[in-house]
This record gives structure tokens, sequence and C-alpha cells, in this order.
């Protein structure tokens, strides 16, 4: 019931429909983040958070038409408790739109994939985008984002409760969990920004150390 009082207030105060498939989808995935039962039809054309894939994939695809793909990535560093973030937007004709490389403090591995994700659900958030996949190559945050927190040290539940938050405030959002040879744009942005300790934002045109990464991924269009 919370979820179709929800869509009818995105109706009347936002002037949106939701589609009855993304409806339904957010329903499910609340059922599933409380323990709580539900059985329904699949719906062909979902654009829920899932972190299921077709089939088994080794290299960067393109999304959708008019769909936006976002990965992320994070890199640590055991030593100084620090951790570059790297986020990389690009359309389906595998044009980069924007990136986003930032130093940041973390606890372990774990917490800066979670920020590296929280950095994204962010900046999906400022940018108004819709219709976005999220891409990244940590299955225990995107997960625990897609489902519950079971897997993931309590001290991020917080963390954890903000993405889940912004993103579902995002009309058509998926989050994906891809092998690091799909992700390999955003873990070369992550570890510039480890390695360097900068955050800096490019947009239409990216670093030219990523260059090489992104021609590789585009040879799949």
């Amino acid at each position: 019931m919370w979820q179709l009082w929800k869509s009818r207030c995105t109706k009347i105060y936002e002037h949106k429909t939701l589609h009855p498939n993304m409806i339904i989808d957010n329903i499910k995935h609340f059922c599933i983040k409380y323990n709580l039962n539900f059985t329904t039809a699949s719906a062909p054309n979902s654009v829920a958070r899932s972190t299921h894939r077709n089939k088994i994939v080794s290299r960067w695809a393109p999304p959708p038409l008019n769909w936006r793909k976002l990965n992320f990535d994070a890199a640590f560093n055991s030593n100084t408790k620090t951790a570059g973030i790297g986020l990389i937007v690009r359309d389906a004709a595998g044009r980069c739109m924007e990136v986003l490389v930032k130093a940041v403090k973390a606890t372990d591995a774990g917490q800066a994939e979670a920020l590296a994700m929280l950095e994204a659900a962010v900046w999906i958030s400022q940018k108004n985008y819709e219709c976005i996949i999220v891409e990244g190559d940590c299955k225990t945050v995107i997960e625990a984002v897609s489902s519950n927190f079971a897997a993931v040290k309590w001290q991020d539940h917080n963390l954890l409760s903000d993405i889940s938050r912004l993103l579902e405030a995002v009309r058509g959002v998926k989050c994906v969990y891809v092998p690091r040879s799909c992700n390999e744009a955003a873990d070369a942005l992550a570890k510039h920004a480890k390695r360097n300790g900068v955050s800096q934002l490019w947009q239409c045109n990216p670093p030219r150390f990523i260059l090489p990464v992104l021609q590789k991924d585009n040879q799949t269009l």
C-alpha cells in the first residue's frame, strides 16, 4: 500500500506517471528489503533495481537507447585509510558525458565502495538523471542496496540507507553488479584518484589516461 500511495503522490505533486511495471518492481524491492512475502508474474519491461544478469558479459556494454550508464569504483589504501573514487557516465552510443574522481577517507575497502556508490547516487540526484543504469564490481554493496544490509557491517548501514533513499527517488534506475572487466574505466579513475589524492570533474572530454580503456570498451558497439 505504501508504494501505491507513493506513486499516487508522485502523480499528483510531481506530475509524473509511473509505468505499472515500475510500481510492481518497487513493491517487490520493498518486500525483499524488509523480508516480506511477495509473488507475482515477472514484468518483461522492468526498470527496477536488480543484480540479475541474463547473460555473462566480459566487456562494458552500452545502455539501451535513451538511457545512460554510470560506472563507479573505489580503490582503497589500507596504510593511509584513504581511497580514490571514480565515476563515469556514458550514453547509448558509448559517448562519455561526465567523469568524476574524488579522494576520500575510508575505514576499509567495503566502505570505500559504499562511499563511491553514495557519490554516484548524489550525482544522479543533483543532475536529475532518469533512466540510468548504475554498475559496480562490488557485489556486496550492490546486493545490499538492492535487497538488504545483512552482509554489510552495521557501521555502514546508515551509508547504505542514504544510497537507497536517493535512488528510490529516481525515475527509472537499475543497480547492476558486473565483473571488473566490465568496469575498467571506473577502476582506472579510482586508482588515479587514490594515487594522486585529487578530486576533479571532466565534462564531455574525458581525461587522456582513460582514453585507451574507452576505445577498448567501444569496440563492443
